[in-house]
């Protein structure tokens, strides 16, 4: 894992295996983008998981097809810690994630619960 780490006056930062960078900083660790798995990644590494994310405009990483927004899973691992998330984002992608995350609440706002679905 050394051989990730990029050292200078101000932080320190490392690539994760799934993509996405970590910055360590004064404020605690910085994760731009969200890959999946990076909840394992942090536990095996033994350091402070973050609770700053900075979201990429592009979700998908197309070059070497990685997931870069699996957020689902850090906020529950954040909540469960009783830790804040704070996200980082356009204005734009702040309304994509609340529609997200609202649909992964209550569904769709035109879904129609047929009876014959009720057990």
């Amino acid at each position: 894992m050394e051989k990730f780490i990029i050292k200078n006056n101000l932080n320190r930062s490392f690539l994760l295996k799934n993509g996405g960078i970590v910055v360590i900083s004064k404020i605690g660790p910085i994760q731009f983008g969200v890959p999946s798995g990076i909840i394992n990644e942090f536990s095996e590494m033994q350091i402070e998981f973050p609770k700053f994310f900075v979201i990429p405009s592009n979700f998908f990483e197309k070059k070497h097809l990685i997931n870069l927004f699996d957020l689902e899973s850090i906020v529950l691992h954040n909540y469960a810690n009783k830790r804040k998330t704070i996200i980082i984002c356009t204005k734009e992608l702040e309304k994509n994630i609340r529609t997200i995350f609202n649909e992964e609440v209550s569904g769709p706002p035109d879904y129609k619960v047929q009876k014959s679905c009720i057990f």
